[in-house]
């Protein structure tokens, strides 16, 4: 996950609709980084239907991890990968009490969706002996939609390429695109924790910079 930036506003759809009419009225783009907090609706495709669960939702993502064993220098060691997942391509809309948009949510994970299906199957362990490469025990599948309704906050870049809305996806520029049901003060307080503790880190190093020459020299005069 892209921690958000801290100082980036929050608006809601009216706000961000005054700034594509401003863009339009002076003949450019809309290209901003905007955060919003707003009710998921279905978008043009309509309600979807979660493919394992068969939940109705707007997003879904499905995910298929492996659980295997492997053996290393005589040790035994529990691990899991993940070997596939899907996701569903349809935009959906948000809404709050001022107006509608898209967003295009791509391949993003939205955190804190909820998991409305899981599914283990255990594999009879045949494979490698103990010494040789790896044996699946395992295979989970979990499955997690995003119900009608369900307030989100979103942190992405909104344009004007859709003529009917003002629509957010993932920044061109590779920048932060969050989508999360966790509330927006909680995200922003983590991203803030984050920097504070990066920046300790880094004062920390160039504390060490200015001081090793120092205690060099001094292990010398000794």
């Amino acid at each position: 996950m892209v921690d958000p930036v801290p100082g980036t506003e929050t608006w809601t759809v009216e706000e961000i609709e005054a700034l594509r009419q401003g863009s339009e009225e002076i003949g450019i783009g809309l290209r901003r980084q905007v955060g919003i907090v707003a009710a998921v609706g279905p978008g043009r495709d309509g309600l979807l239907t979660a493919p394992d669960s068969g939940v109705e939702c707007v997003w879904w993502r499905s995910e298929k991890i492996r659980h295997y064993t492997e053996w290393i220098e005589g040790e035994r060691h529990d691990r899991t990968e993940r070997i596939g997942h899907d996701w569903s391509r349809s935009a959906f809309t948000l809404t709050d009490e001022t107006g509608t948009l898209l967003v295009r949510a791509a391949d993003v994970e939205i955190i804190g969706a909820p998991k409305v299906h899981s599914r283990r199957e255990h594999v009879e362990p045949h494979g490698p002996a103990p010494g040789h490469e790896s044996v699946t025990t395992g295979l989970v599948y979990t499955e997690r939609a995003l119900p009608v309704d369900t307030t989100i906050f979103v942190h992405g870049e909104a344009h004007d390429a859709d003529e009917h809305f003002v629509t957010i996806g993932k920044p061109l520029d590779g920048g932060p695109f969050i989508l999360s049901r966790q509330p927006e003060y909680l995200l922003r307080s983590r991203a803030r924790n984050k920097l504070i503790a990066a920046d300790k880190t880094r004062l920390k190093g160039y504390v060490l910079l200015v001081l090793a020459p120092l205690l060099l020299a001094l292990a010398f005069m000794i």
